[in-house]
This record gives structure tokens, C-alpha cells and sequence, in this order.
């Protein structure tokens, strides 16, 4: 949204030449670069300078990258970006209203990843797939 959907907009600037350029990697910080409880539980936070740099040295190292093909699932991450902001799909379209938008198991026992009402009314199942490149 152009405004900004849920409160203020916060501008991230950050180096794209750190990290893996696989979008299928992530990095693992080692534990002298993780952040404490009292850092992760700030909602904004400046990172210390020494903090920043152990991050950054750590990204570099591609002994830290790990793939997240098995460990990580896209199609749930989707779905549930979906069932947050169901207009990104269309413009008008919301959650449907009974509330139950994520992962419901009918009794035959088939699922749905996402229920959402377009806007005229209308209910619109999206079902979500991870594809794995190889």
C-alpha cells in the first residue's frame, strides 16, 4: 500500500552483496551474532556498531549459508502472507469473514491453504504450492 497498510513506514536499506544470491539460502548466524532477548524484543532497534559488524562478517562467510529447500516451507510462509493481506491477490479482496482463513481441514478431509472473499462476496479458495528448483 502506498501509505502504508498497518502503521508508519520504516525505510530498510541494506548491502545485497552480503549473503547467498540463491533466494533458496538463508544465512544462520552464528551465536555471538544472534541477538539477546532484550535486542529481539524491541520492535525498533538500532543494531550496535560491533553487533552490525559480527553480522556482517558472518554473512560473508558462506560456511554460514544453508539451504531452505526441506527446512523451510514456502507454501505455508505464502499462505500465510495471504491470509495478512488477501488485496495483494486482488484489489477489494479480504479474509472471509468466519474467520477460519488458514489451513482448514474439511470432513471429507481435503484442505484448503487460504479462504478468502473477493468483493463482491464471492468465496475464493487459494491453494498454495511450493515447487523446488533443481
Amino acid at each position: 500500500m502506498p501509505y502504508g497498510e498497518n502503521g508508519r513506514r520504516i525505510l530498510v536499506r541494506w548491502d545485497l552483496t552480503l549473503g547467498p544470491e540463491d533466494p533458496s539460502k538463508v544465512v544462520i548466524l552464528p551465536v555471538n551474532s544472534r541477538w539477546n532477548s532484550g535486542e529481539a524484543r524491541g520492535t525498533i532497534r538500532e543494531l550496535p556498531a560491533a553487533k552490525f559488524s559480527r553480522i556482517t562478517v558472518a554473512m560473508k562467510d558462506q560456511a554460514n549459508w544453508v539451504s531452505l529447500a526441506g527446512a523451510f516451507s514456502m507454501e505455508k510462509a505464502l499462505s500465510d502472507y495471504l491470509a495478512i493481506f488477501p488485496s495483494r491477490l486482488e484489489a477489494g479482496m479480504i479474509a472471509h469473514p468466519s474467520g477460519e482463513v488458514r489451513e482448514r481441514t474439511f470432513t471429507d478431509k481435503s484442505r484448503a491453504d487460504v479462504i478468502l472473499q473477493d468483493r463482491n462476496g464471492g468465496l475464493v479458495v487459494a491453494e498454495c504450492k511450493q515447487m523446488l528448483h533443481r
